[in-house]
């Protein structure tokens, strides 16, 4: 659509999950460049971040990321529905949704006053953190 989250908002859930330099990061995303980037970006900071996997399958990566999300013991959500699910499902198999981060903001303000929501909420009480967006 032509925005994404800005990077502030993943460093501040970082910080506010209290994730250390040691803790191992996985990046689940669907745009395999910028999961490279942002990966070689974290590690230049100092995290360890895991490899990131090239899948031949598009539908074997979904399911892979999908139970990713699920498992993992801190989650820093995208404004995707697909991650909202995600940390639905993983409340309701007993993981912590005190580990969730979830931008505030899920579309910039030029597209939220054209849609009939813009942000399918918050039920859980994950962390709000404030977010803006950049344009590509």
């Amino acid at each position: 659509h032509g925005f994404a989250l800005n990077l502030d908002y993943y460093f501040l859930s970082l910080k506010k999950l209290k994730v250390k330099k040691y803790d191992n990061i996985k990046i689940v995303c669907d745009d395999y460049e910028f999961e490279l980037f942002f990966s070689d970006l974290l590690k230049q900071k100092g995290y360890k971040v895991s490899e990131p996997i090239k899948y031949k399958s598009s539908r074997k990566k979904s399911i892979y990321d999908f139970f990713t999300l699920i498992k993992s013991r801190k989650l820093i959500m995208s404004n995707s529905t697909f991650c909202w699910w995600a940390a639905i499902l993983r409340d309701k198999l007993n993981f912590s949704s005190s580990n969730v981060t979830s931008p505030k903001k899920w579309f910039p303000k030029v597209y939220s006053s054209s849609l009939n929501f813009d942000h399918p909420g918050n039920p859980l009480g994950w962390l709000s953190i404030k977010n803006t967006f950049k344009k590509f």
